[in-house]
């Protein structure tokens, strides 16, 4: 038998083999994960226009530092992440509007059972996506939606 022959028929036993791992491997294995999910988080000044500013500093618990941030009144901070499993990174954000201040979790596990279900998305990639929408407002900390101030969270 010749050389090339032998590689011929090596070469599909080989594929035959791995193609029969692959249909006969457990269905999970090649679906994708479903913990995964988009988050979009935003923090929005909902404070009167006369009063001090309010600076903001987030970072998350895999080190994405979203910096030093004045948000103008009736503006926001946004980002977007994944979350994979839910809760996870941790975001925490500080809070200074003279003379208050506030750290505390913007993005958890028990924050995100209180963010909702985001509009759009790509269907493509079907990753769910969540919106944890906050209003900072001069009694506290709320989330709802971007048109409605929701729960209280915090006190300043």
């Amino acid at each position: 038998m010749s050389t090339c022959k032998v590689v011929l028929k090596i070469s599909l036993s080989v594929s035959f083999f791995f193609l029969f791992c692959f249909l006969s491997c457990p269905s999970y294995a090649i679906e994708t994960d479903a913990t995964l999910k988009r988050v979009f988080l935003l923090i929005n000044n909902s404070l009167t226009t006369e009063t001090p500013e309010l600076w903001v500093h987030c970072q998350s618990s895999k080190g994405h530092d979203i910096g030093n941030r004045t948000i103008p009144v009736k503006d926001e901070l946004s980002t977007i992440f994944l979350a994979d499993p839910p809760g996870e990174p941790v975001y925490t954000c500080q809070f200074r509007w003279d003379p208050k201040k506030l750290d505390f979790n913007v993005y958890d596990k028990y924050i995100d059972t209180h963010c909702i279900t985001a509009e759009g998305g790509v269907e493509e990639e079907k990753i769910p996506t969540i919106s944890c929408y906050w209003h900072v407002v001069s009694d506290g900390f709320y989330m709802g939606t971007k048109d409605r101030i929701g729960e209280k969270f915090h006190d300043w």
